[in-house]
């Protein structure tokens, strides 16, 4: 037979059987101390007779299991704990280990001395097992008893008598119907869930008990670490006001509380407080098995002790109010304060020390201190650690990097409502250059508009700092190379609230503003995550409404949040542009950016390398036979390699043509909506028509009713032919882009590609009332590509577009003119303009540089390599209305 039928054999030969799914704690899965198999109160009289005992009782039975092996097993009640349990299985008991998690326990006694014992590991034999006596998992814990018809039923003893009526209803359950309420009893383990769902980690564990003394108005809390062979412990305490028997109690020990977050500041010192969750004080039970707390009254000068033993809430057989807890109350003139001392299996390692550290200083905010006379100190004595044997330091800020390169520092306030209904606030930005002395700083005020989903987050102060990677980099009192690994750590942007930081805003490798995917679209421009470092402070909870989650890390990313991150980027977006300026004028860190046309330049020229082979050759002893066939042959491969390139710079071009098609897709999706709209709705009409076409065709003396119909039809059938046709002129008008071919250069009409190009944005200009004005003599011809006149003409005016939306007067004049074979295109907008350190630099046209929020860098780089491939140049001008742009083409 089978472990799954001798079971149902035994339950259904023996009167009294019990059965249960094996917790963690039973297993060993938790860590526990416990041992054995706990027994429910309510099915005690499998192990005892009678009622539930009240004093220790301990008996010795046997019980045989399918193996054939018989355990002198001990069924004990504990007093202290109010538990039954089965213990003494013996050595090497196999049916019992940390595999054995959730298989199902089955006990049938035989006589009061004699049982029968099986566990169901298979989860198909378990549902076999309950459904043969119609259990649920939900009934476990329970007694299976027969009755005198072999029926079986579960059965629950109390100590009150037993009923024979097994539908009668219980005393306590008669008291629940007849009151008509019922209690929620939290289950004892769910102080544990609150602590692990709630605390990450534990450092953050730390972190909140140290909130906690600074809540309780302690100028001086201790982090005691001792780690002396395996008798581990960790030590909080503070000096602050400590707590009354009566908070302890009733506070305390009364999970999530609303009592901070009623009371808001602290007695005392009416500092801000930190710990409004009522949450943090369980951070104690990640760090470790037990928690001795002793607190002493300011007021009273009594001495509150108390024990957890975190063991004891594993149970999720327990209610939280059948947990000992042991405390006592008492006058020893105690100075005030708090301690915490938590004993712990974990022994933590050097580098989770350093961790700690680290943590602990990223804590406290390094603008102003969180309070003066508030001071944090660690202490560790680590047998095994030769960096940490007897270690003891003051908790710090860390510095605020004063070796920067560059910094915007300020505030941020409200300003009004516009007229939009949007909100809008004003920026007051310093901006610094540090990299070289004597450079005046950069005083901005700023507007900053909030979207739609987005709202202000509270008056802000912030201080970031930029860092030139590629720069001589050395702190005082350090080498370079220590100075260079300082600066790989860059912590990222903080956020400070009420002087301490909130995690995970600052962790090293948290790039909550996305600054890294920013980056990737305009590298020459922006800073990625890894070169900046600072610190924004923000209001608390009820006026910034950046509401923290209930994880404790960071915040809940609502429209609170997405303003946060709004400000700062709009902030950063004034800081890069000054310092890639500031880089380029004085070529700070790296090259210009090259052309891909400048690039394929340099790499077919040979010049270079025939000149150190022509000396090479000349110096040597070598015939000039030789030497005249190694330079026809070096010849020859740089001939191979210029048609070689040629092909490549065609590919390009190609390839520009089809960026420079994607950007214009937007007008496509815009423009092709309209017609295929109108063609979608024409045929469902059509039909309705022609079948009411026959039935008045029927009707001899319709005739009138008829012609109408007949031309609402051919009326229909038109128009679908003129939105086919507006489809085929919105394809021809993308058609050089898309070509994949190149031909060679050919004489066109300057005028026309030009003209074609604003006939793709067509639409677009007449919708932002653009006017256009195309001066000159539309007879003027060039040879070269037409295709990359479109390019660089769809560039500009997409450009244009962009800039002339917000503008109350938008035109785009473009004069053609020709002189000693110079063909001369001025291209002007009256949109916002082109800043004059870029005009005297020409950044503009550097791949990757872009002013737009969400550019590429690439449009007028792509626009550049295109009149270069004509022999062409394009360059910005000043001016006084607008952005101005000079085009040359030698015909010659």
């Amino acid at each position: 037979m089978t472990t799954l039928e001798k079971a149902i054999e035994a339950v259904k030969k023996n009167e009294v059987n019990f059965f249960k799914f094996l917790r963690a704690n039973e297993v060993g899965l938790t860590g526990s101390h416990q041992s054995g198999i706990l027994i429910s109160k309510g099915s005690h009289q499998i192990m005892f007779e009678g009622p539930s005992p009240k004093t220790k009782t301990e008996r010795t039975v046997n019980i045989t299991w399918p193996n054939g092996r018989i355990s002198d097993c001990h069924f004990k009640y504990y007093d202290s704990k109010n538990e039954f349990r089965i213990t003494n299985f013996g050595k090497n008991f196999d049916y019992i280990t940390t595999n054995s998690f959730d298989a199902l326990f089955v006990l049938s006694m035989i006589d009061y001395n004699n049982y029968e014992g099986y566990f169901l590991f298979d989860e198909d034999e378990k549902n076999t097992f309950l459904n043969i006596f119609h259990l649920s998992k939900n009934d476990d814990n329970k007694l299976i008893k027969k009755d005198n018809e072999d029926q079986f039923d579960l059965f629950g003893f109390s100590d009150e008598p037993q009923s024979n009526n097994k539908n009668e209803l219980s005393k306590e359950n008669k008291e629940i119907i007849n009151s008509g309420l019922f209690y929620i009893k939290p289950a004892a383990n769910h102080i544990l869930t609150v602590g692990k769902g709630i605390i990450k980690d534990s450092y953050t564990a730390i972190l909140e008990l140290i909130k906690n003394s600074y809540d309780a108005d302690a100028e001086n809390v201790f982090i005691k670490m001792n780690f002396n062979n395996g008798k581990n412990s960790i030590v909080i305490e503070d000096d602050g006001h400590g707590m009354s028997f009566e908070v302890v109690t009733k506070k305390w020990m009364v999970p999530s509380t609303q009592d901070k977050l009623r009371q808001k500041k602290s007695r005392y010192k009416g500092r801000p407080l930190q710990g409004r969750k009522g949450i943090g004080r369980y951070a104690a039970s990640i760090l470790g098995n037990d928690l001795l707390l002793t607190t002493t009254d300011c007021e009273t000068k009594l001495t509150t002790e108390l024990l957890l033993d975190w063991i004891d809430f594993y149970s999720d057989e327990k209610y939280l109010e059948d947990v000992d807890i042991l405390i006592e109350n008492y006058f020893f003139n105690n100075n005030p304060g708090t301690s915490l001392n938590i004993s712990t299996n974990k022994n933590w390692n050097d580098k989770e020390i350093d961790e700690l550290i680290i943590t602990l200083k990223r804590l406290l905010s390094p603008f102003d201190e969180i309070d003066n006379d508030f001071k944090i100190f660690l202490e560790i004595n680590k047998t095994d650690s030769q960096k940490y044997f007897s270690f003891s330091e003051e908790i710090k800020p860390l510095p605020i990097l004063e070796h920067y390169h560059y910094r915007v520092y300020g505030n941020v306030d409200f300003n009004k409502i516009n007229e939009f209904g949007k909100q809008v606030l004003t920026a007051k930005l310093n901006i610094e250059n540090k990299s070289i002395s004597n450079i005046l700083p950069v005083r901005i005020e700023k507007e900053i508009i909030l979207k739609e989903d987005e709202k202000f987050c509270g008056f802000i102060e912030l201080d970031i700092r930029a860092f030139d990677l590629d720069e001589e980099f050395i702190i005082e009192g350090i080498n370079a190379s220590e100075s260079k690994k300082q600066l790989r750590e860059l912590p990222g942007i903080a956020v400070i609230r009420e002087g301490f930081r909130v995690r995970p805003y600052g962790d090293k490798k948290v790039d909550w503003l996305n600054l890294n995917e920013r980056r990737y679209n305009n590298p020459t421009l922006r800073l990625s995550s890894n070169q900046v470092a600072g610190y924004v402070t923000v209001l608390q909870e009820d006026e910034s409404h950046l509401e923290e989650k209930a994880t404790r890390e960071g915040f809940k990313e609502d429209e609170h949040y997405k303003a946060l991150q709004e400000i700062i980027l709009a902030c950063l977006n004034e800081l890069e542009p000054i310092r890639y300026k500031f880089r380029k004028k004085y070529n700070k860190g790296g090259r210009k950016p090259k052309t891909i046309n400048d690039q394929i330049s340099e790499a077919t020229n040979f010049d270079k390398l025939t000149t150190t082979i022509n000396t090479i050759l000349s110096g040597a002893e070598i015939p000039e036979e030789v030497s005249s066939k190694v330079r026809i042959a070096l010849e020859e491969e740089a001939k191979e390699k210029e048609n070689q390139f040629e092909e490549i710079k065609k590919t390009i071009a190609k390839y520009q043509g089809q960026v420079t098609l994607g950007k214009i897709m937007t007008v496509v999706f815009h423009e092709g909506r309209k017609p295929l709209n109108a063609m979608k709705q024409h045929p469902k009409f059509i039909a309705e028509w022609c079948h009411e076409y026959i039935s008045l065709f029927e009707n001899e003396n319709k005739t009138i009713e008829l012609k109408k119909l007949y031309d609402k039809i051919l009326d229909r059938l038109n128009d679908n032919k003129v939105q086919a046709e507006a489809f085929i002129t919105i394809f021809k008008k993308l058609e050089p882009l898309a070509n994949n071919k190149r031909s060679s250069p050919n004489n066109f009409k300057i005028y026309k590609p030009i003209y074609d190009s604003f006939k793709i944005f067509e639409n677009e200009l007449i919708e932002n009332s653009i006017k256009l004005n195309i001066n000159g003599d539309d007879q003027i011809e060039f040879k070269g590509w037409e295709i990359d006149f479109q390019i660089v003409f769809t560039n500009l005016i997409e450009n244009s577009i962009h800039w002339l939306s917000e503008n109350a007067e938008k035109e785009i004049n473009i004069n053609i003119a020709e002189n000693n074979d110079i063909i001369t295109i001025d291209y002007s907008d009256t949109g916002i303009g082109i800043d004059e350190d870029n005009i005297e630099n020409q950044d503009i046209f550097d791949p990757g540089f872009s002013t737009k929020e969400e550019g590429t860098g690439l449009g007028l780089s792509i626009a550049g390599e295109a009149l270069e491939r004509n022999k062409g140049k394009i360059r910005a001008v000043s001016s006084n209305s607008g952005a101005n742009f000079i085009i040359e083409l030698n015909k010659i």
